[in-house]
């Protein structure tokens, strides 16, 4: 399979070979700049700005989940959690985690938190 993706002549060609084919495809960008001008990204809001306690713009990925007639997703006036500030929560409600355990990873440094 490499080998005959490989033999196009160029981007084009391959793409028009796997129009041809009806086969969906999509070009994958690297996450940064580039990727927040994409027409689907905009139209899709993909990508919201949050601030974050220090009142520093943040630059997440919206939900890909929506649904119309419920709210999803997330909103611009949120809050970021800072790193690990749900460990505690997470590790007791959804893995039903002892506060012994949780404190023996803490102190194994196995979990991070600002």
């Amino acid at each position: 399979m490499e080998k005959h993706i490989l033999s196009h002549e160029s981007f084009d060609a391959l793409t028009a070979t796997l129009d041809r084919l009806n086969l969906a495809w999509g070009e994958v960008f690297p996450f940064g700049p580039a990727v927040y001008d994409q027409p689907s990204v905009k139209a899709l809001g993909t990508i919201v700005d949050v601030t974050d306690d220090e009142g520093n713009a943040r630059r997440t990925v919206q939900s890909p989940y929506r649904f119309s007639k419920s709210k999803s997703g997330i909103d611009s006036s949120a809050r970021t959690a800072k790193r690990g500030e749900h460990n505690v929560a997470a590790l007791r409600d959804w893995l039903n985690m002892g506060e012994d355990e949780i404190s023996a990873l803490a102190d194994s440094k196995a979990l991070i938190s600002d």
